[in-house]
């Protein structure tokens, strides 16, 4: 697996954290588990970092007070926690984000409408959405490893396209033209241990006596 180097801090820090627990998970085997949480935050931040992209600097922002209307601008793009920190004291953004929320729900609908992220990838990140939503929520699940990696390994070819590097990109299109070789000789190893499989009409069968019938 290899990263883009051009992933925002906040996002590599998570990539590392969730590759580190599913190292950790060989030895503290409920750690894989946890690799998926943070698999799922690297996604969330992402998207958050994306959606800054779109926000246009300098960016005005109105909060409403009961006899009064605050106004505040950014004069330069604000961090992530800036971002989240701003509508959490009931900040909102110009128009067309007024209606912000630093929920990933919000950003994969707004992801998939503008465009940063495909139909299908809309569904991935929705699923790990669910997951990571089970795991927080006081759930006894425990993944096995190879969904761990999996998650992983999916998190970051997700991550790389949003975040491209040219080198990368060849190395992520040799890896799936790899797999892809790989699934096709594992359908035809497969196919053929079918059609060499001997039918019932082929093998010798046994009445309920015991005795070979002809």
């Amino acid at each position: 697996m290899r990263c883009s180097p051009n992933y925002p801090d906040l996002v590599a820090h998570n990539v590392v954290l969730s590759r580190e627990l599913c190292i950790a998970g060989c030895l503290f085997y409920e750690l894989f588990t946890t690799s998926i949480q943070y698999s799922a935050a690297a996604c969330e931040v992402a998207l958050k970092e994306r959606f800054l992209d779109f926000v246009t600097i300098p960016c005005k922002l109105i909060r409403k007070r009961v006899d009064a209307i605050e106004e505040r601008t950014w004069e330069k793009r604000p961090f992530v926690y800036e971002l989240v920190e701003a509508t959490e004291q009931g900040w909102r953004l110009e128009k067309p984000f007024t209606d912000f929320k630093p929920k990933l729900g919000y950003l994969i609908r707004w992801a998939a409408e503008h465009g940063v992220i495909s139909p299908q990838q809309s569904q991935w990140f929705d699923h790990r959405r669910r997951m990571r939503n089970i795991v927080a929520h006081g759930h006894n699940m425990i993944v096995a490893p190879s969904f761990a990696l999996g998650t992983l390994r999916q998190t970051i070819m997700t991550l790389n396209s949003m975040f491209p590097d040219p080198d990368t990109s060849a190395h992520d299109e040799r890896m799936r033209q790899e797999r892809e070789k790989q699934d096709q000789e594992w359908w035809r190893e497969l196919e053929g241990m079918l059609r060499s499989s001997p039918t019932v009409e082929d093998s010798d069968t046994v009445d309920d006596d015991g005795n070979e019938e002809a």
